[in-house]
């Protein structure tokens, strides 16, 4: 779900529709799969997601293509090869942006480079400083279903209806 969130995020719009494809891998337990996922957004940004538990390496990455920017992640998972993680922004073929984990983390300790800890942080502090709403819940719903297909395997999503829209810092253009 992390990385359905994160793409949606960069993107800043809902998904319109994404497709799945799966390498299930029953060897290895039961429900195992990689994940390939290529969505399209409200914004009429593209994503490409792999989510790869059984390959040389366990990784998960993004690719978010909008006109004229590309998004590049690397997500940090339990000690794999993109350790600590990274974001590539890319625009008229040029390098704008090269952000690593290490550099959003006080240490490498797993529950600092995959923001467990600032995610708990950032709630407590809130709520004991007296804040009564930290989030838009509605916007977690199509992260849920996302995620229930995949558990699910099923081939496609299909946004029925928007609840909300999603603001994104990088702003991507139509």
């Amino acid at each position: 779900i992390h990385a359905v969130d994160a793409v949606k995020f960069i993107a800043g719009a809902e998904y319109t529709d994404v497709t799945f494809s799966y390498d299930h891998r029953p060897e290895f337990g039961e429900n195992v799969k990689n994940i390939f996922m290529n969505g399209v957004f409200k914004n009429g940004a593209h994503t490409q997601i792999s989510l790869v538990a059984t390959g040389g390496t366990v990784i998960e990455r993004i690719t978010v293509n909008t006109l004229g920017n590309t998004f590049f992640v690397d997500l940090p998972v339990w000690g794999n090869i993109d350790m600590p993680g990274k974001l590539t922004h890319i625009k008229d073929d040029k390098e704008i942006t090269v952000v690593s984990g290490a550099d959003l983390s006080d240490s490498t300790e797993m529950f600092e480079l995959c923001g467990f800890y600032d995610e708990n942080r950032t709630f407590f502090e809130h709520l004991r400083n007296g804040g009564k709403r930290i989030c838009d819940l509605s916007g977690c719903v199509q992260s849920v279903e996302i995620e229930d297909c995949i558990r699910n395997s099923a081939e496609s999503y299909e946004r029925k209806s928007y609840l909300r829209s999603i603001e994104s810092p990088f702003n991507p253009p139509r």
